[in-house]
C-alpha cells in the first residue's frame, strides 16, 4: 500500500517546494498546517488540512515532508513531538525515521548545489569548515557531506550547540569560539527561541529583535580567533561555509587563500564581499534566497565547458 504523503507547511515556501519535489517524483495527497486560517484552502488545487485530519486520512501509513522555511524546522519538529502528533525518532540522511522526510538539510538546498559542484569536478570526499555552524543537522550545509564520509571543522560560538556537534558529529573537529579579524573576547548575542539568529553583531541583533518581535536577548562572552589561527598549520579545506548573521565580512578578512578553498557558501551579499572574492579569483556560481555560492574561476570555466 502506497504511503499517504503530507506536505507540512502551507506558507510562502509551499508552492516552490511543491514544484521542486514534484520534479523528484514526490506528489502530495494534501498539505497540512497548524494555522487554522489556512485550513480547507488549496495550493495548486491540493487541499490544506489540519494535521490531525491528514494523519487520520493516512490511517497511520504516512510520510511528512517539511515545506516551510528551514529556519523554523527545529521548532516545527518540536511542536509535532510535543503535541504527540509524531514519535520522537533518530536522524538519518534526508529523513527522520520512515515517516518524516526532509529533502535537504540546508535552508534552500545549498548542500545539493555544493555537492553537485564537487561531483562534477570529481572530488568525492571534500573537506570543509563551517563558521557559524549553528546545528549539526538542521540548516547544515555540510551534514550530507559528513554522512558520505567527509570530515571537517565546525566553528560555533554557542556552547550548547557544540555539545550537539560532539554528540551527533563526533568525527568532526568541533570548536567553541567565534571567528573574525581580532583575537580576543567579544559579546555574543543569544536568542533563546530563535538560535539561528545568534550573532556577534549588535546591529544584526537589534534588527532581528524588530523583525521577529523578540523582547530580549542574552549576552555571553566568547573567544574570537582569526580563521587562519583556527586552522593552524592544517591548510584550508575544500569548502568554506560562512553563516555568521552580519559578521561574514570579518570572517573573510581573516582568511589567507591558497589553492583552497575551492567553493565558498556565504550568507553576506554586500558589494565589498563580492569584490573581495572576485579579487581572490572567485566567481559567483549560484544564488539562493539566503546565500551566494562562489567557486574558483577555473572551476566555473571548466563547468561551463561541460
Amino acid at each position: 500500500m502506497d504511503k499517504y504523503i503530507i506536505f507540512y507547511g502551507a506558507g510562502k515556501k509551499a508552492l516552490s517546494e511543491l514544484v521542486r519535489l514534484s520534479t523528484l517524483g514526490v506528489k502530495p495527497n494534501c498539505f497540512a498546517d497548524q494555522d487554522a486560517k489556512k485550513h480547507y484552502t488549496k495550493i495548486a488545487d491540493i487541499d490544506v488540512l489540519p494535521l490531525e485530519e491528514a494523519l487520520e486520512n493516512s490511517k497511520g501509513n504516512y510520510i511528512i515532508y517539511i515545506t516551510m522555511a528551514s529556519w523554523n524546522w527545529q521548532n516545527t519538529f518540536n511542536y509535532l513531538k510535543n503535541e504527540k502528533m509524531i514519535d520522537e525518532c533518530n536522524i538519518d540522511i534526508n529523513r527522520i525515521d520512515d515517516n518524516f522526510y526532509y529533502p535537504s538539510f540546508s535552508e534552500y538546498g545549498e548542500d545539493i548545489i555544493v555537492n553537485n559542484i564537487f561531483n562534477m569536478i570529481e572530488l568525492k570526499i571534500p573537506t570543509y569548515i563551517t563558521i557559524g555552524a549553528f546545528h549539526p543537522v538542521f540548516l547544515s550545509n555540510t551534514y550530507s557531506m559528513y554522512l558520505k564520509g567527509s570530515r571537517g571543522i565546525n566553528v560555533e560560538p554557542n556552547p550548547q550547540s557544540i555539545k550537539a556537534f560532539n554528540e551527533l558529529r563526533p568525527l568532526d573537529t568541533n570548536i567553541n569560539c567565534g571567528c573574525g579579524v581580532d583575537d580576543g573576547i567579544w559579546d555574543y548575542y543569544l536568542f533563546k527561541d530563535l538560535p539561528a539568529l545568534n550573532t556577534f553583531s549588535y546591529e544584526a541583533a537589534t534588527k532581528a529583535m524588530k523583525r521577529f518581535e523578540i523582547a530580549s536577548y542574552q549576552i555571553i562572552k566568547v573567544r574570537m580567533k582569526p580563521l587562519m589561527k583556527i586552522l593552524k598549520n592544517n591548510g584550508f579545506p575544500h569548502f568554506l561555509d560562512i553563516d555568521t548573521e552580519g559578521f561574514d565580512e570579518e570572517v573573510l578578512l581573516s582568511c589567507t587563500f591558497d589553492k583552497n578553498p575551492l567553493v565558498i557558501c556565504i550568507e553576506g551579499n554586500s558589494d565589498s564581499i563580492n569584490n573581495y572574492l572576485m579579487n581572490n579569483e572567485f566567481s559567483i556560481y549560484n544564488k539562493t534566497p539566503s546565500n551566494r555560492i562562489y567557486v574558483r574561476n577555473w572551476i566555473k570555466e571548466s563547468l561551463l565547458s561541460l
